[in-house]
């Protein structure tokens, strides 16, 4: 999902990282792959936003088709509803 800088800024960057290894231990315990939005940050603003870690309205309708378009694409997806 996208972040603001001011929710990134409440983690070290040991926290951080240790997030991130945490969802991709995650993705691999449910055989998934795992996608990062983090190329799309700028592309949001505070306005996108009704507190520091949550879309509002405005930013879930610009999110969503970004994160329909790179699920999609996904290996996972194509596994899940390939025809048979």
């Amino acid at each position: 999902m996208p972040s603001t800088e001011e929710n990134l800024a409440i983690l070290s960057p040991f926290q951080y990282k240790q997030f991130k290894n945490g969802v991709k231990l995650l993705a691999t315990k449910y055989n998934t792959t795992l996608d990062s939005f983090d190329d799309i940050r700028p592309a949001f603003t505070s306005s996108d936003f009704l507190d520091s870690a949550h879309l509002n309205k405005q930013g879930a309708l610009r999110f969503v088709p970004l994160f329909s378009r790179k699920l999609v694409k996904s290996s996972v997806f194509k596994r899940a509803f390939q025809s048979k």
